[in-house]
């Protein structure tokens, strides 16, 4: 992940610059773990292990950790729509984790930690990419629906990085296509969440709020693999 690049005129004092700073985790599923985290939720807890006190990570209840958020690479799917098995994790987390109990018992067979700091300024350009839960709440209830179209989606994303901070332009917007998450719950609920692959090109507006949203994530379903922001500098257009 790179320093996005700065061609644009210092901005005003109301853009200040903002200063992103997290440690990424790049883990390798072992077979039996690969197996057992086609549950989301158990992916979940999988990731999470590393940031747990040893004398607390078997605690009931679990005391919550810090703010963590995950994307999963994953084996083509063997029927259409499912996911596929997760066979890597990129974990972000604000403090360094320790994954040395999963590599001892072999259920991580790789694990690479490194610090992260990116520093960014009004009129810097990026390209982000982020697996997605583009959805919507239901008018009379709770309950969160799954947007359908490639469109509704899109809208979506656009709508999310304005309110973070970010311009995005609409004829760089990618959409991928449905891939279903599920798993149970630790009350026996099943869990589904309808996830999407999401590319755009965009302007830091704010710099501070891109810088937040990078730290928190975006949208619903984060403890499920939805939401972490990846960013890099844009990439010439072939056609241009």
């Amino acid at each position: 992940m790179s320093t996005p690049s700065r061609t644009s005129p210092t901005p005003p004092d109301t853009f200040a610059a903002a200063t992103f700073t997290t440690w990424h985790s790049v883990l390798t599923l072992s077979a039996p773990s690969r197996r057992d985290c086609r549950d989301i939720h158990r992916l979940h807890q999988f990731a999470l292990y590393g940031h747990r006190p040893p004398h607390l990570r078997t605690a009931v209840p679990t005391p919550p950790p810090p703010h963590v958020l995950f994307v999963a690479r994953r084996s083509p799917a063997t029927r259409r729509a499912d996911a596929g098995t997760p066979t890597q994790l990129l974990v972000q987390s604000p403090t360094k984790p320790d994954w040395q109990p999963l590599l001892t018992t072999q259920r991580l067979s790789y694990a690479q930690v490194t610090p992260v700091r990116q520093h960014y300024r009004a009129g810097d350009h990026v390209d982000i990419h982020m697996t997605a839960n583009p959805s919507q709440r239901e008018s009379r209830s709770p309950r969160r629906v799954a947007l359908n179209t490639p469109e509704e989606c899109g809208a979506w994303l656009q709508r999310h990085l304005k309110r973070n901070g970010i311009l995005s332009e609409l004829s760089q917007m990618q959409v991928g296509p449905k891939q279903t998450l599920t798993g149970t719950s630790s009350t026996g609920r099943t869990i589904t969440i309808v996830a999407r692959y999401l590319r755009a090109r965009g302007t830091v507006q704010n710099a501070a709020a891109f810088a937040q949203a990078l730290t928190n994530g975006l949208g619903p379903a984060k403890p499920y693999g939805c939401g972490l922001l990846l960013t890099q500098p844009p990439t010439p257009d072939p056609l241009s």
